[in-house]
């Protein structure tokens, strides 16, 4: 059994514009951002983790960043990117963008999981390069306790795949920045999640 911290990362100016980042853009946290990183690391410091995963995508490092000055091993995984949105990406959507969108999440609410934007990934897709992610921490991690950072659709894809969760059901998962779910992950894959989208430490003043 694996414990996993699994946290989306701090807000960017991409995500406060409402334009689509994606795993093609490579951006910054802001103030913000910076400012519900500090908060998470204030609240959860006393856990001691066996071990941090970022994705290769900097604004997680940046979410990352108090626990990086800790002396705890840190990794970096492409299994953790984003999601790809293809011709969407770095773009504010258009109603025409909006009526596309609606379509394609129409077909994964269907079952079609094949579907994705010109251009980007299927949730298929996404989620079998998050596989390896997952043998590796399984394979390395065995009764250890991890603190994992991601981007929103790709934690909505893992935790549908590992848990059974709708990842289209907003009023489970509607994926905050830095928002906490805590998995027990076991050997087959499979997890049970003990928190979704846990943000009670951005109700803490620093």
């Amino acid at each position: 059994m694996i414990e996993i911290f699994l946290i989306r990362h701090g807000m960017t100016d991409y995500n406060k514009n409402g334009i689509v980042q994606g795993s093609g853009i490579d951006s910054d946290i802001n103030m913000e951002g910076a400012e519900q990183a500090r908060k998470f690391f204030s609240f959860y410091k006393h856990i001691s983790f066996d071990g941090i995963y970022a994705s290769t995508l900097k604004r997680t490092s940046q979410t990352l960043s108090p626990w990086l000055e800790k002396d705890i091993p840190h990794f970096h995984h492409a299994g953790l990117n984003e999601f790809n949105w293809g011709v969407y990406e770095g773009k504010k959507p258009r109603e025409e963008d909006r009526v596309a969108y609606r379509s394609i999440v129409d077909s994964w609410q269907k079952g079609n999981w094949d579907v994705g934007a010109e251009g980007g990934e299927t949730p298929n897709i996404a989620w079998a390069r998050a596989v390896p992610f997952f043998k590796q921490l399984i394979s390395n991690h065995q009764d250890q306790k991890l603190l994992v950072c991601s981007h929103g659709r790709q934690i909505r894809i893992m935790l549908h795949k590992l848990t059974g969760i709708n990842m289209e059901d907003a009023s489970i998962y509607p994926h905050k920045n830095t928002g906490l779910s805590v998995l027990k992950l076991t050997d087959e894959m499979q997890a049970v999640a003990e928190k979704l989208n846990d943000a009670t430490h951005l109700m803490v003043p620093v």
